[in-house]
């Protein structure tokens, strides 16, 4: 098999003109279905963020049932939250995946990422056009809690509620600024002057 770093040379080169989700989508899976056969390929909600694994063999239980595909490959490419993610999963019926192909996937994966951040920028929210979000004074105060770095559980301390009560203003603050992760948070909030 070619080196990793040559495969993910080639990947990027097929991912520098996407503009949409379906060239991205389309250019992924004939990229993949080359160097890493399967019988399916598909963009999905992931829960191997939960574990820490950006690559990962998805174990029977998390197989998703008929299709006839008993071996399946999670590449994360994306976290929305602290237990979830997005990326591609390549199933296969008849043979599990090598140790070969577990790393060239998590050569693969960078590109991948970077490619989706790019594409997913690409198309400014209407946050990033100078729209503010309203946000009522929980999500205000968690936002300037996030800016100085405090972690959800220092969070719930200094604001006197429940660490899960933080997560619950936090997921509101990501839905009204359209972000999915703390760092794009504050940084969409500076660029509107949102913090000082």
């Amino acid at each position: 098999m070619t080196e990793s770093w040559q495969v993910a040379l080639q990947l990027s080169g097929r991912l520098t003109a996407v503009s949409s989700f379906v060239d991205y989508s389309a250019a992924v899976t004939d990229f993949l279905q080359s160097v890493l056969p399967g019988d399916t390929f598909r963009w999905t909600k992931l829960n191997p963020v939960a574990a820490g694994a950006s690559v990962a063999r998805m174990s029977p239980g998390e197989l998703i049932r008929g299709g006839g595909v008993s071996y399946k490959l999670s590449m994360v490419v994306a976290v929305d939250t602290p237990a979830h993610g997005h990326g591609w999963v390549i199933g296969r019926s008849r043979h599990d995946f090598s140790n070969e192909e577990i790393e060239l996937a998590r050569s693969l994966l960078p590109v991948l990422a970077l490619s989706w951040a790019h594409l997913h920028r690409s198309a400014p929210p209407s946050s990033e056009r100078g729209v503010r979000p309203v946000l009522s004074p929980r999500e205000r105060h968690a936002l300037e809690l996030l800016a100085t770095g405090c972690t959800a559980t220092a969070m719930a301390r200094r604001m006197e509620v429940s660490p899960r009560t933080v997560r619950k203003h936090l997921g509101n603050l990501y839905r009204k600024m359209d972000v999915h992760d703390r760092l794009m948070a504050v940084e969409r909030a500076r660029s509107l002057g949102m913090l000082t």
